[in-house]
């Protein structure tokens, strides 16, 4: 594995392995917190964490990205500077609606996800912390949660593209 230290914590990548195996998370001291890695490919790395987010949880994530749903955009520093010349385009590839939720350490912050029912920010704000805490990074150092929606008659496209997180704006499914 690769080791890193960022923010006085350590980072990493988790290593694949043949079997699935139990990760403990540090999820506000609750004890037992934990999910199951399973390695899906080596190359390109893909782990799924079953049993990471709770149905509650995700159906939380989605009520509370639904309102700020708006057409995917790609905010690559060229189309950005083109837009300016000729007027902002919306690329044909991107077909999806998504949205960011900037969540807090704090429960009582003013994030995106705190304007949502407080009953849904709580969950969305547990979810941001046991992602974070299988990253091995606070929630202050992890990107916002992306909410990412498709119609029946669209589709992913792959593509390379850099959202400006810390903004809020760009990026999408």
């Amino acid at each position: 594995p690769l080791y890193a230290v960022v923010g006085g914590r350590p980072f990493f990548v988790w290593p694949t392995s043949e079997r699935p195996r139990r990760v403990a998370l540090d999820d506000d001291g609750a004890a037992g917190t934990s999910c199951t890695l399973r390695t899906l490919s080596e190359r390109p790395r893909v782990l799924m964490a079953e049993g990471l987010l709770a149905s509650a949880e995700l159906s939380a994530i989605q009520r509370a990205g639904a309102s700020r749903l708006q057409r995917s955009s790609t905010d690559w520093s060229l189309v950005a500077a083109l837009g300016r010349l000729f007027g902002p385009r919306q690329p044909a590839h991107r077909t999806s609606r998504s949205a960011w939720l900037h969540v807090s350490d704090e429960a009582s912050s003013s994030s995106s996800a705190a304007s949502a029912s407080s009953s849904d920010a709580a969950l969305v704000q547990a979810a941001a912390r046991r992602v974070a805490s299988l990253a091995r990074l606070s929630v202050a150092h992890s990107e916002p949660m992306q909410v990412v929606h498709y119609n029946t008659s669209e589709y992913y496209y792959y593509h390379l593209d850099n959202p400006d997180v810390g903004g809020g704006g760009g990026g999408g499914g």
